[in-house]
């Protein structure tokens, strides 16, 4: 299995959160809600209200998200969506779950990040948790997105 920290639109009520739901992409198992380690800029674009973590660690905030272990077969379809490597890239990083009986945990999760990014990005508000409401998913909207226009 493949633990990966997922801080957007995959989280659990979220719109694309049926991916993860639906066994025929593979296996999913949520472990517990999680911080991420390094505090990192979390960001939503304007328009579409898509969440980004930028490649810039030591600035932000410490992100908020959930925890899930994932089998290759869904590990391949959340790079599908996240259009790894070409758009974001899975890093594996550090990530602290809640206090437990033995107090807090750290694990290692894979979590998709954006590089090379506009910088434009870092002056955007920073967030620790998305809460997906501004997400533009299916809507006439989306017609218009240019994943490339966040990229330098």
């Amino acid at each position: 299995m493949n633990r990966v920290f997922l801080y957007g639109t995959l989280k659990r009520g979220l719109p694309n959160h049926g991916l993860l739901e639906d066994e025929q992409n593979g296996k999913a198992v949520y472990v517990a809600e999680g911080l991420t380690a390094e505090q990192y800029p979390l960001v939503v674009d304007t328009d579409f209200g898509i969440p980004f973590v930028l490649n810039s660690s030591g600035q932000g905030k410490n992100v908020e998200g959930e925890i899930w272990d994932v089998d290759n077969a869904m590990l391949k379809k959340l790079d599908r969506l996240e259009m790894h490597p070409d758009w974001y890239t899975r890093f594996q990083k550090e990530v602290t779950m809640p206090e437990g009986q033995g107090g807090k945990t750290t694990t290692t999760c894979w979590i998709y990040i954006l590089c090379d990014f506009n910088p434009k990005l870092l002056s955007c508000d920073f967030i620790a948790k998305f809460s997906g409401s501004r997400y533009a998913a299916r809507g006439d909207k989306m017609k218009d997105f240019d994943p490339w226009s966040f990229k330098k």
